[in-house]
C-alpha cells in the first residue's frame, strides 16, 4: 500500500485524519470530537494517530481497513494518549499520561498496554518508533537532568544520557539503526547510529540539514532534563542507564 500520513480538512472546525493512496484521500474519522490526526502506518494499511473524543480529551487510535477507527485507551488513571507508530505485527507505540499526570511511553499489542515509562522509574517518556522485531525507541525527560533517549528491546530498557546518545529519536530500522538528532555546539545535527552502541559523534556520519529539520518537527517530543544511574524495571525487565 502506498500512502502518506497526516490530516485533512472537513467542513466546520477541526482537522480529520486521512491517508493518501492511489484511490485518493480516505477520511479515517473521529472519536466524537472535532479533530484527529494520523502519525504512522504499516504495510497492511493500518494507521495510528490521535483523535479528540466528545469529552474533549485526546486518545490514541488505530484504524484498520474494514473495521474503522478503534480507540486504544490510556494507562491506568490516564486521561490522554497519543499513538506515533505501528509495525506490521500490529504493535502500536506512543505515550499516555498516568494517574500521577506524568507522560509514560507505551507499547500496545491489541490486548494490553505495556507501561514502558514505569521501567524507567521517573520523569516523562515518549515512544516515537517501533521496528519489525518490536524494538521501541523514544525520548525521556526528568526535571533537573540532561535529555536522554531510550531503546527497549527483548525485555531490556536502555536509557542513554545526552552525552552518549541521541537528543531526539525518530525511527528505528529493522536492522536496528536508530535515526535522530544530537544537540551540540548550540545546534541540532542528524545522526543514524546502531541501537546497541553508544553514540560517538566523531565517528558517526551526519545526515543533511533538511533531514534534521524533518526529524525535529516530526518527533513532536518536548524534551527537558534527565537522569543517570541503573535500576531494575518495575515490570521485571532490567533498565540500564548509560
Amino acid at each position: 500500500m502506498y500512502a502518506e500520513r497526516g490530516f485533512g480538512e472537513r467542513d466546520g472546525n477541526g482537522s480529520i485524519a486521512s491517508d493518501l493512496n492511489p484511490a485518493g484521500m480516505r477520511d479515517l474519522g473521529i472519536l466524537g470530537g472535532a479533530s484527529s490526526y494520523a502519525s504512522g502506518l504499516n504495510t497492511h494499511g493500518a494507521v495510528v494517530g490521535t483523535a479528540q473524543r466528545g469529552d474533549g480529551y485526546r486518545r490514541a487510535f488505530v484504524y484498520r481497513p474494514g473495521t474503522g477507527m478503534q480507540e486504544i485507551g490510556t494507562l491506568p488513571g490516564g486521561r490522554i494518549s497519543s499513538a506515533t507508530a505501528i509495525n506490521d505485527a500490529g504493535l502500536v507505540v506512543g505515550a499516555s499520561d498516568t494517574e500521577q499526570r506524568r507522560w509514560h511511553a507505551f507499547a500496545w499489542d491489541g490486548k494490553r498496554m505495556l507501561d514502558l515509562g514505569a521501567m524507567i522509574g521517573q520523569g516523562d517518556s515518549y515512544a516515537t518508533a517501533v521496528n519489525a522485531a518490536g524494538h521501541v525507541v523514544g525520548s525521556v525527560s526528568i526535571k533537573g537532568f540532561e535529555p536522554m533517549t531510550f531503546v527497549y528491546k527483548e525485555g531490556v530498557m536502555t536509557v542513554r544520557r545526552r552525552d552518549d546518545g541521541l537528543y531526539l529519536t525518530n525511527k528505528i530500522t529493522d536492522a536496528g539503526l536508530v535515526v535522530g538528532a544530537i544537540y551540540t555546539a548550540h545546534k541540532f545535527q542528524a545522526f543514524a547510529v546502531p541501537s546497541q552502541a553508544a553514540l560517538a559523534p566523531q565517528r558517526s556520519n551526519p545526515l543533511d540539514w533538511l533531514l534534521i529539520t524533518i526529524l525535529i518537527s516530526a518527533s513532536g517530543v518536548v524534551l527537558y532534563k534527565l537522569q543517570r544511574n541503573y535500576r531494575m524495571g518495575l515490570l521485571g525487565a532490567r533498565t540500564r542507564f548509560m
